[in-house]
C-alpha cells in the first residue's frame, strides 16, 4: 500500500498491513488536470514536486494535507497519486483492496470540489444534490465502507459528517439511514443483492467496465481488473462471483435487459438472462 506522507509530501510504500500507520482517505471526483502520474511527478529521480505543484490538482492534494493533519495522522491515501496505473498487478490488487482501505482509515475526507460554501444551512440539500459525488460509481462504497465521513466544501470549510446529514443522503441515494448513521456495526448482509444493487443503480463511471468493478466491496467478492472487457463482460463475472458467494437469488427478480442509464428510477440488476448463462445475451 502506497501512502502520501503529509509532511514530508513524499510517497511511502508498506508491504505488509502491519506496517501500515494511522492514515486519512480522501473521497473526491477527479478533475481534468489531477496530479496522476507519481512516477515523473512525484519519483526521487526528478526534482521533489516539480511537476506536481503545477496543476490544479496540486491545492486539492495539499487542502487534504492540512485537514488530515487536523486529525493527527500523517499519511494520506489519494487515488490519483497511491497507485501505480501502468502495473496491472498493483491496479487489480487496488481496486480489490479499496473497499477494505476506506473502511479500515482513520478518517474518510469527502471533498465536493463542485460545490462553494455556504448559500446552504447543513441541513438542506440543494447543494448536495448538484455535487457529482453523489452520482459516481466509486463513491458508493467511500459513502459506506468507512466509519464515518467528513464532508467538504472547495475550499475546504467543513459542512458535516454522513451521521449528521443522514437524512438528506438517504434522500439523495437511497442508502438506508441505519447504515449512513452507524447505529449498529455494519453487517452487509443485512441486505439483499438486488438492494445494494439498487443504490448503485443512478451512478455513473468514466469507464464503463467500473460500474461493475466499483461493486466488489459492496458485494463482497474480488475480481481480476480487465479493462477494455466491456461492461457487459464485466458485469458477467461480477454476478458469477456474486452467485457464487451469496444463496441470495434477488439479484434474478429483474430480467429485462434494463441498464441504469435508460430507467434509473427502476431497480437495476445487470442481470438479464443471467440464468441462462451466457455473457453475449447480458
Amino acid at each position: 500500500m502506497r501512502l502520501f506522507n503529509t509532511k514530508t509530501y513524499e510517497l511511502e510504500y508498506f508491504a505488509t498491513w502491519a506496517q501500515v500507520p494511522p492514515y486519512a482517505i480522501l473521497s473526491h471526483t477527479w478533475s481534468d488536470d489531477e496530479v496522476s502520474d507519481p512516477a515523473t511527478e512525484f519519483s526521487a529521480k526528478y526534482p521533489h514536486l516539480q511537476w506536481a505543484v503545477k496543476k490544479e490538482g496540486w491545492k486539492k492534494i495539499e487542502g487534504c494535507c492540512q485537514e488530515a493533519e487536523k486529525y493527527g495522522v500523517h499519511h494520506l491515501w489519494i487515488d490519483t497519486i497511491c497507485i501505480n496505473k501502468r502495473s496491472s498487478s498493483e491496479l487489480t490488487e487496488s481496486i480489490n483492496s479499496m473497499w477494505a482501505w476506506y473502511r479500515d482509515a482513520k478518517v474518510c475526507l469527502a471533498y465536493l470540489e463542485d460545490v462553494s460554501p455556504p448559500k446552504l444551512s447543513l441541513d438542506e440539500t440543494e447543494d448536495r444534490q448538484t455535487s457529482r459525488w453523489f452520482t459516481r460509481g466509486w463513491t458508493l462504497q467511500e459513502l459506506i465502507a468507512p466509519k464515518e465521513v467528513f464532508f467538504f466544501y472547495n475550499d475546504w470549510t467543513f459542512i458535516g459528517t454522513r451521521a449528521h446529514l443522514a437524512s438528506p443522503i438517504h434522500q439523495l441515494t437511497q442508502v438506508p439511514q441505519n447504515i449512513l448513521e452507524r447505529r449498529d456495526k455494519l453487517n452487509l448482509n443485512k441486505y439483499s443483492v438486488a438492494e445494494r444493487f439498487l443504490w448503485a443503480s443512478r451512478r455513473f463511471c468514466t469507464r464503463e467496465e467500473d460500474r461493475a468493478y466499483s461493486l466488489l466491496g459492496l458485494m463482497g467478492v474480488v475480481l481480476p481488473v480487465i479493462y477494455g472487457e466491456g461492461y457487459r463482460r464485466a458485469c458477467y463475472r461480477l454476478q458469477l462471483e456474486v452467485f457464487k458467494a451469496t444463496a441470495d437469488q434477488s439479484m434474478f427478480a429483474w430480467r429485462a435487459c434494463i441498464r441504469p442509464w435508460e430507467a434509473p428510477e427502476k431497480l437495476i440488476i445487470a442481470l438479464a438472462r443471467f440464468g441462462e448463462g451466457h455473457a453475449d445475451s447480458i
